[in-house]
């Protein structure tokens, strides 16, 4: 790095200080504060103040893995560097910016260059600013952390499918109806406010009303949904609108948990670096039967299953028609979804609606936009045959025809 233009530059600084969650949980057990967060803002307030540096921000991202580089204080932190408010960026170690060799080594060996970023590690007697041994190591170290945080991870899922064996619950938040036991955060027990809300729902279904119907007899009852309970509950902010869908109705009339299986592993992350989830074959999930109390009788939940694949069979059937001209290539001017073509079989009639309106009126995201298809396939068959037309009109024949030549 070439440092001629910071010889009488005024540093204004940028502590940055991270703690993950499994540093989090090892501080609780042994009782030690030297990874937290006030920690580390002494450590890095401190050696701001001896070195006379100018302290302008402290950024602090406190559960965050360190493979996980969208994090609210490190994105605040990349925005002040854009901004020309820090020049200089300071971290207690390698670790603290992030445990990725690949995306570590770009901030170090890239992006803070190229920012005229002054980075300091200070365990590391790392800084970029002077050209010293120690700054020979930091890619080895940045590997190091990345080989930490792989293996951490594969120890994590060791010991999470080891619990999903015994039937242990794993996850953030039960599913709707449940809570965790007091006495055996692993056991979910029936929640008493929301439990008889999925009985009802189940008992609706067998009497042979619909998806639809449910959903707007919950929502006429002003029952809270799965997200917005949420919400409530966990004192965050609601997840959704307090709205009931066919969609939510359909996930808990299909969720086995009801009958008190535990089911799990349902969904995997690509690797330790992603957030992205990917659904996995059902013979790579932990099924563990009769782990807690059940909501609904095992023939219950059988009969809905039956309903819902006869339904899903006569789906099957309605979809084995024509694909239409302009089927898929229609959108809302409103919402910008997808327009949906409908063949009415009773009527031999097609239609186009608005997708977003369609899936879940209730909330009225958008209006129906209902038209007539065919009528519309004949005005844009018309306009485009027009257009092209007055094109080939236009054309310079003869000159295309000596630039072929």
């Amino acid at each position: 790095m070439n440092n001629n233009y910071l010889t009488d530059v005024e540093f204004n600084v940028g502590i940055y200080i991270r703690l993950s969650q499994e540093d989090r949980d090892k501080d609780k057990k042994y009782e030690s504060d030297s990874e937290s967060v006030t920690n580390q803002k002494e450590l890095l307030r401190d050696y701001v103040k001896n070195h006379n540096f100018n302290l302008v921000n402290e950024y602090v991202d406190d559960g965050f893995s360190g493979t996980d580089f969208d994090r609210p204080g490190f994105q605040k932190m990349m925005d002040d560097i854009k901004n020309k408010k820090i020049n200089c960026v300071v971290v207690k170690d390698l670790s603290r910016l992030g445990r990725d060799h690949v995306m570590t080594g770009y901030y170090i060996e890239t992006f803070f260059p190229e920012n005229q970023i002054r980075f300091i590690s200070i365990l590391e007697s790392y800084d970029s600013f002077k050209n010293q041994a120690s700054n020979d190591s930091s890619t080895f170290i940045i590997a190091c952390n990345d080989y930490y945080s792989k293996q951490n991870s594969i120890k994590i899922r060791n010991v999470l499918n080891e619990k999903r064996q015994k039937g242990k619950f794993v996850g953030s938040l039960p599913s709707y109806g449940y809570m965790r036991d007091p006495e055996d955060k692993g056991h979910l027990i029936p929640n008493p406010e929301i439990a008889p809300i999925v009985k009802k729902i189940f008992k609706w279904r067998v009497e042979g009303i619909g998806p639809s119907e449910i959903a707007t007899r919950l929502n006429n009852e002003g029952v809270p949904t799965p997200s917005a309970y949420k919400g409530t509950a966990y004192s965050t902010r609601l997840l959704d609108s307090n709205q009931w869908n066919i969609s939510t109705v359909k996930k808990i009339l299909a969720n086995r948990i009801y009958t008190g299986d535990m089911v799990q592993h349902t969904q995997a992350k690509v690797n330790y670096k992603s957030k992205k989830k990917i659904s996995l074959d059902e013979k790579l999930w932990f099924i563990v039967e009769n782990t807690h109390e059940a909501l609904v009788d095992k023939e219950t939940f059988e009969y809905c299953q039956a309903i819902r694949k006869g339904f899903n069979r006569q789906y099957k059937v309605k979809i084995e028609r024509e694909i239409r001209l302009f089927e898929g290539k229609l959108f809302c001017k409103e919402c910008g979804n997808k327009l949906t073509v409908s063949y009415r079989r009773n009527h031999d009639y097609w239609t186009v609606n608005c997708n977003k309106y369609s899936r879940d009126p209730l909330r009225v995201r958008c209006t129906s936009h209902f038209f007539p298809y065919n009528y519309l396939e004949e005005q844009l068959i018309e306009k485009i045959d027009e257009d092209v037309n007055t094109y080939i009109k236009k054309l310079d024949v003869k000159k295309l025809n000596s630039e072929i030549a």
